[in-house]
């Protein structure tokens, strides 16, 4: 493992950059969010502790900076300052309202607040057209 050279002195030194580490996840069931989290949680201490020991860097929160740039390519008749018109607006990008027979339930997990998070196996034999992917709504 490469180490970086001594420092005479254990502060952090503002001339080099600092390094942002942003944590997130994205799945498709909050059972496999959960699982990522936990495994997540697990070495993440043991990576932080690896930057300080090794780097000498320092957690810090990141710092927003607000900047403004004005498009110049644009001109005042290319603006729009008034209503659409209805008609030329796209159709909604909703699909029909389908009906589909529940086969099995599981409660993945009931937390303290009453909420609950549950697990539904629906039977899409009846609707083979029906296609879902991640990120589509589905209203129960």
């Amino acid at each position: 493992m490469l180490q970086p050279p001594p420092r005479s002195s254990t502060s952090p030194d503002s001339s080099r950059p600092a390094i942002t580490v942003f944590w997130g996840s994205q799945s498709s069931t909050a059972e496999g969010f959960a699982n990522h989290l936990a495994r997540d949680i697990a070495w993440r201490d043991d990576l932080f502790a690896a930057f300080r020991r090794n780097l000498s860097i320092t957690e810090t929160d990141p710092q927003y900076i607000r900047t403004l740039t004005e498009d110049e390519l644009l001109g005042p008749i290319e603006l729009h300052y008034g209503e659409p018109d209805r008609h030329l607006l796209p159709r909604a990008q909703c699909s029909a309202v389908r009906p589909l027979r529940v086969i099995s339930t599981r409660e993945l997990f009931s937390p303290s607040t009453g909420r609950h998070c549950i697990h539904l196996d629906l039977d899409l034999a009846v609707q083979p057209e029906f296609t879902y992917k991640m990120g589509d709504h589905l209203a129960v």
